[in-house]
């Protein structure tokens, strides 16, 4: 589980940033 909350942080971080 707290793998994939990682796994979802990173993704939601990297379109932040891409945005």
């Amino acid at each position: 589980r707290m793998i994939c909350l990682d796994m979802i942080a990173k993704l939601v971080g990297f379109l932040l940033i891409e945005r």
